[in-house]
């Protein structure tokens, strides 16, 4: 299609006025940045690409900026060194300290600080282009490529509007030709669904009488190169007079898939006394799905992008009470406050990120990555991440909110508290000023006491007194605790090579556990005993003597790591009578599972230690009796009690409690993490550098092929903070899987989770082949017999759907009606189909979007016993199985992909997340998406190339040939854009002469990660 010639008359006049012209008419015009795409897979690869992608960002600048040339705009600066223009005195003071100044200007003689080189312009604004331009260079401006190119391209918009027009009176049915939903009468027990014709009538009618109007044809754009779902109902094949009546041209819809669809429409007129055609066009657009579900699920109100506000910096602050909890601990040694330096603070306030890289590896980093230096450049990257979490913090700010007062609290509506945006826990501060202050009077504390679904109950000072229906403003402070303890940790003087930067010289022993060191062990747990890996594994970690090198178990999906950190764990203590452990979970729900795989060990030797602003009813009730509980919450046991237990379990961020309240170090002979690749460092750090000493044995587990640590400072990844502890000493030699099995590493490799469908494409991809399926046949075949499968036997669907995203009021996070409503069709087939015999708790719903979880949510409470099942992010899922998956990957829109890409919202992009996601399935996986967004990534890509190979495709057909092979490599997206880049160059040959082709605008900025979680568990 793409090779099908370009109808000219398209572009000159907005329409082609030759009956069954054989031209490619099905011409896209981008709005955002002036380019023309002849196909629609031109316009895909268009939308994905860095030329709209700046276009977009360039808009979404200008939108938060004046767009009245008669507005006062931002003093714009020349500087001559470099060749740039700055908008705003800020932009100036950070180029001045950026490299590329400094370096200019030292290469050239002079001081950096210097503004001689700075120069005032004049600007003037360009209509067309819509931006400012030096006035100087107005004239030459208006003559180069980039001006003409958008002159063209709104030319070409004017025309398409003009054809949109009645004319020379004739009048066609006003706006758009809109089927509405047609419904889907289809259910996946049928073999072809009840197809439902809609069918709408465009009418045409000559308002002028005695003259001689015909009609000669009636086309479709997409006529004659692709098939249309859209169809004429009867062809028009010789003139049609216009008398002055009404004729009627009928238009009908055949649903073949659900989702949204377009297609244009041309009447082509002849007014045969003047010898001239003119045509008039209409787009046609049909939804197929349910009706209900639209209903139900639209935006409550149209998006509207939160303006983003710089805080002003807050005076005189009055305190607030502090709830009770935290005030029941006596802590032996203080927590520092590790406030981010000053010098620092104005480096992560530079402009861009390359300048604060740069300045960052030139004044404050470390020159090099050691035991000595491990904290310093450590302490550096959480201090980067601190700063971006206060930056994305502000978006929650609210204005003119009005607070509940219920004695002695005062409590405070917040929109999203449920999904933990912003995350708020017990001892929190949130600070509320009067809108009336205007910004300069007082602030008040108040300390966060209780938590309910939508609102938070907080004390303030005694002096704070709030009117009924008075208005505030409230400010969420970010809780530095977690951060402060990470500092405290990467502050000890515990730096020992051996567990930072293990090597062969540091292992104590240079040989696997025998068999007969195997066989001699009493295993608890029977299922280890025939399973020579995790066997193996627990020999080990029993094996190594003190102040061994961190031990890892490599746990992929399904094998069973934290079985085997269990059975580890009570191997320890059978082998050691004197050993005491310390067993930490990046998270509260993964420490409450290794605490409930203990309790047989009774509440004299395990402890279930909880941060004191935990919340009671948030811990299961079989873990109250092995937790310390006074006065109705959380509290630690005096230090005397403390060292009686011999097993204590707790988050990686409240380790820090055994520290604090004067543990000595050593006391645990070893440390377990489970989880531990989803942690950051530091945060591992907390157990290790403060309670570890010159013997204490660290075992590790995770899959650094899984979820990885959460950091929104694309700086501190850079540096390293995005990769976990796990991960990085897995890169070293010493935990080579096969030269150090059994001495430093052991890799599960029998899966008890999927059936070998679902399997096997992440074990090819991401394990090498070596996982073994070892799965209960009674559990992973047992839905094969379900309707919703395509081919039988194979229990993988890829359900395509061209939908739509969407967003609502201020919430930034997607959702997509359409992948909702086939969602609930999936699970009201599960569960009404009784030869299956599903439990709702063994189906889970997985979406990347906190919008699209809730709105599944509200669609599946309509369905009996549906509020059972779990409906979350990847997040929610990891280490957890269900019987039956169902991704909803939401994104439609083309011209967001990019946000994701870079983002990583969502699967694309990030190969983790979607390893976490295909694995959690024991039986079927149902994976509903848009083809053409997710294959634009080359992992999704290849997935889908499997599906469709195997048979488990339904909904419209790839538009790639699915039996090529997938580039890998990094520069696979570099490689499609190319391809469309020329496929743009050869349409802006072919309409040279016209001066219309794409343009180029400057890149802005983009919108924060909204839906990525906020902080970890304490």
């Amino acid at each position: 299609m793409d090779k099908i010639p370009v109808c000219r008359r398209l572009f000159e006049a907005g329409s082609c006025t030759i009956p069954f012209c054989r031209f490619n008419h099905n011409v896209r015009l981008c709005t955002v940045c002036g380019s023309i795409c002849k196909s629609d897979r031109t316009w895909q690869l268009h939308l994905a690409g860095f030329k709209h992608l700046n276009a977009q960002r360039a808009r979404e600048r200008a939108r938060r900026e004046p767009q009245n040339p008669s507005e006062p705009r931002p003093e714009t600066t020349s500087c001559k060194l470099c060749g740039c223009l700055l908008y705003g005195p800020m932009v100036v003071s950070s180029h001045l300290r950026g490299r590329r100044h400094i370096e200019n200007a030292l290469a050239a003689g002079k001081s950096p600080s210097s503004r001689d080189d700075l120069h005032t312009v004049e600007m003037k604004w360009c209509d067309t282009c819509e931006r400012d331009v030096p006035l100087n260079d107005f004239t030459f401006h208006c003559q180069g490529v980039q001006h003409r190119r958008m002159e063209g391209s709104k030319s070409l918009a004017a025309a398409l509007r003009e054809a949109e027009e009645d004319k020379n009176g004739i009048t066609v049915a006003e706006g758009d030709v809109d089927f509405g939903i047609v419904p889907w009468d289809s259910h996946f027990a049928e073999d072809e669904p009840t197809r439902t014709v809609a069918s709408r009538e465009i009418f045409v009618r000559n308002t002028v009488p005695n003259s001689d109007v015909v009609l000669l044809d009636v086309r479709l754009a997409s006529f004659p190169l692709f098939s249309s779902p859209f169809k004429m109902r009867s062809q028009v094949t010789r003139p049609v007079a216009l008398d002055n009546v009404i004729r009627a041209i009928a238009i009908e819809f055949y649903p073949q898939h659900l989702g949204s669809f377009e297609e244009r429409v041309t009447l082509l007129f002849e007014d045969r006394r003047l010898s001239q055609r003119f045509v008039v066009m209409r787009t046609l657009k049909a939804i197929v799905g349910d009706a209900a579900d639209y209903e139900e699920l639209r935006p409550s109100a149209p998006y509207v992008r939160p303006k983003w506000q710089a805080r002003n910096d807050v005076g005189e602050v009055i305190p607030g009470e502090a709830p009770p909890a935290l005030s029941s601990v006596k802590w032996v040694v203080p927590l520092p406050l590790a406030k981010i330096p000053l010098n620092l603070a104005s480096i992560l306030c530079l402009g861009s990120d390359r300048e604060v890289e740069d300045k960052l590896r030139s004044t404050v980093l470390p020159r090099s990555f050691n035991a000595d230096t491990y904290g310093a450049h450590f302490r550096v990257l959480l201090h980067a991440e601190e700063k971006k979490m206060e930056d994305d913090l502000q978006v929650y700010d609210m204005q003119d909110t009005t607070l509940t007062k219920d004695y002695p609290f005062y409590s405070v509506q917040v929109p999203g508290l449920a999904e933990k945006r912003p995350s708020v826990i017990v001892g929190d501060s949130i600070l509320v000023q009067a809108s009336s202050s205007s910004g300069s009077g007082k602030w008040f504390e108040g300390r966060v006491h209780r938590i309910r679904q939508l609102a938070v109950e907080m004390k303030f000072d005694s002096s704070f007194f709030a009117l009924s229906g008075e208005k505030f403003s409230v400010r969420f402070e970010l809780s530095r605790h977690p951060l402060r303890r990470m500092h405290q940790a990467l502050s000890s003087a515990f730096k020992q090579p051996r567990i930072l930067f293990p090597l062969d010289e540091h292992l104590k022993t240079i040989n696997a556990p025998k068999s007969s060191f195997q066989s001699e062990l009493r295993i608890v747990n029977r299922n280890i005993a025939s399973n020579e890996h995790q066997l193996l594994a627990v020999a080990a970690i029993v094996k190594q003597p003190p102040g061994s090198v961190p031990f890892i178990v490599f746990g992929p999906p399904g094998t069973g790591k934290t079985v085997t950190i269990i059975e580890a764990i009570r191997q320890v203590l059978i082998w050691d009578p004197e050993a005491k452990i310390l067993a930490c979970a990046p998270s509260n729900s993964a420490a409450d599972l290794l605490a409930e795989r203990l309790l047989d060990l009774g509440p004299t030797v395990l402890l279930r230690l909880n941060a004191p602003s935990r919340p009671l009813d948030l811990i299961p009730t079989a873990l109250r009796k092995f937790s310390s509980i006074e006065n109705g919450h959380f509290t630690i046991p005096d230090l005397s009690a403390l060292k009686r237990f011999r097993v204590i379990v707790s988050t990686c961020i409240s380790a820090s409690l055994p520290f604090a309240v004067g543990m000595p170090r050593g006391h645990f002979s070893h440390i377990f993490v489970d989880e531990a690749g989803q942690a950051l460092e530091p945060e591992i750090m907390i157990p290790i550098k403060t309670m570890a000493d010159n013997d204490t044995n660290v075992v590790l587990s995770g899959d650094p092929k899984q979820l990885g640590p959460i950091v929104r400072s694309s700086v501190a990844i850079k540096f390293g903070l995005g990769q976990s502890y796990l991960a990085r000493l897995m890169e070293l030699p010493l935990y080579n899987e096969k030269d150090y099995r059994g001495v430093s590493i052991v890799k599960l490799l029998k899966n008890w989770r999927s059936h070998p469908a679902i399997l096997r494409f992440p074990n090819e991809r991401f394990y090498k082949g070596d996982l073994e399926c070892h799965a209960d046949p009674l559990v992973t075949h047992s839905l094969l017999r379900s309707h919703a499968l395509v081919k039988p036997d194979f229990p993988v669907v890829f359900h395509a759907i061209a939908g739509k995203d969407a967003r609502e009021a201020q919430s930034p996070s997607f959702f997509n009606i359409g992948e909702v409503s086939l969602v609930k069709r999936y699970v009201q087939d599960l569960l009404g189909d009784q030869r299956l015999r599903l439990d709702p708790e063994q189906i889970g719903v997985i979406s990347p979007y906190n919008a699209q979880c809730r709105r599944i949510r509200l669609s599946l409470s309509k369905i009996v016993r549906a509020d059972r099942i779990k409906i979350g992010s990847v997040e929610e899922f990891q280490g957890q199985e269900r019987r039956v998956i169902i991704i909803s990957a939401v994104r439609s829109s083309l011209d967001f992909i990019k946000f994701d890409l870079k983002h990583t919202l969502g699967f694309v992009a990030n190969p983790r997340r979607f390893n976490v996601a295909i694995t959690r399935a024991q039986a079927l996986l149902i994976v509903i998406g848009d083809p053409k967004v997710l294959s634009l990534d080359p992992l999704w890509r290849s997935f889908m190339n499997y599906i469709h190979t195997e048979g488990g495709w339904t909904g419209p057909v790839p538009d790639w040939d699915t039996s090529e092979g997938v580039s890998e490599s990094a520069s696979y997206d570099k490689q499609r854009r190319a391809k469309a880049e020329q496929e743009m160059t050869e349409l802006e040959d072919l309409l040279k002469s016209l001066v219309i082709t794409t343009s180029e605008d400057r890149a802005g900025g983009a919108e924060a990660a909204i839906d990525q979680p906020w902080r970890p568990d304490e």
